[in-house]
């Protein structure tokens, strides 16, 4: 199951096109019948602060410019899971969540143990090898092509080594949409949204509003695959 949250002030998601692929498929055997909505929990803050042993130092993950994340142990550890804190007034589509009284934020959603792609190529003793890099490369391509392809369109505008994501089953999700742009390039929105990413992935061509299109993730994609630590390979 892939989770997908496409509006530019949320940080958090995955998109899992090892199974989109595969539901996609599916669904046109079975005459597009549409597929069953997706159960949403709902947690309230004092569970999630326990799960996160008071969102401690020790489950600290990771911070982004949209939120901090932690590990968290729901359901009598049967359930690992990533607790984002996040910033005020986000618009997010995620299976889990809590909103309390004050107004504090939190998004729950499937913990990857096995970390960024980033950092099996740069720190892993053991960085994976070409079959496993290719493999890798179809499930971020598929995941691109759900996103371009989807309606409206989605453009992340972020694609790069640290936000793929390794589930435990080895399998590369896309993740960290916080920059990402859902609609129309001719939408006003978004025609009015300046551009962002990390330098050295952008498009060169992406210099105004008006210059973005999915062909800007096809060129930050190609800037993975063609970085020397994804050429290297022991």
């Amino acid at each position: 199951m892939g989770y997908l949250s496409c509006n530019a002030e949320s940080a958090i998601a995955t998109c899992d096109p090892y199974n989109w692929d595969r539901k996609r498929r599916k669904n046109k055997t079975n005459g597009n019948k549409p597929n069953k909505p997706i159960k949403i929990r709902e947690f309230t803050y004092p569970e999630l602060v326990k799960a996160t042993n008071g969102f401690s130092a020790e489950s600290f993950l990771g911070k982004g410019s949209h939120g901090t994340v932690y590990r968290g142990s729901l359901d009598d550890g049967r359930l690992i899971v990533a607790v984002k804190k996040t910033y005020p007034n986000p618009s997010i589509t995620i299976h889990s969540f809590c909103v309390d009284s004050k107004g504090r934020k939190l998004l729950v959603v499937e913990y990857m143990p096995n970390g960024s792609l980033y950092s099996l190529l740069h720190y892993s003793s053991r960085p994976p090898g070409w079959t496993r890099r290719v493999r890798f490369a179809l499930q971020i391509a598929k995941a691109v092509q759900a996103l371009h392809f989807a309606n409206p369109p989605v453009i992340h505008r972020d694609i790069k080594s640290s936000n793929v994501l390794i589930d435990e089953n080895w399998n590369a999700r896309l993740g960290d949409f916080g920059l990402a742009l859902r609609g129309h390039v001719e939408d006003v929105r978004i025609k009015c949204t300046p551009p962002a990413g990390t330098l050295g992935y952008i498009d060169p061509g992406y210099l105004a509003p008006g210059d973005l299109s999915t062909k800007s993730d096809v060129f930050s994609f190609g800037i993975l695959l063609g970085s020397d630590q994804w050429q290297k390979c022991n």
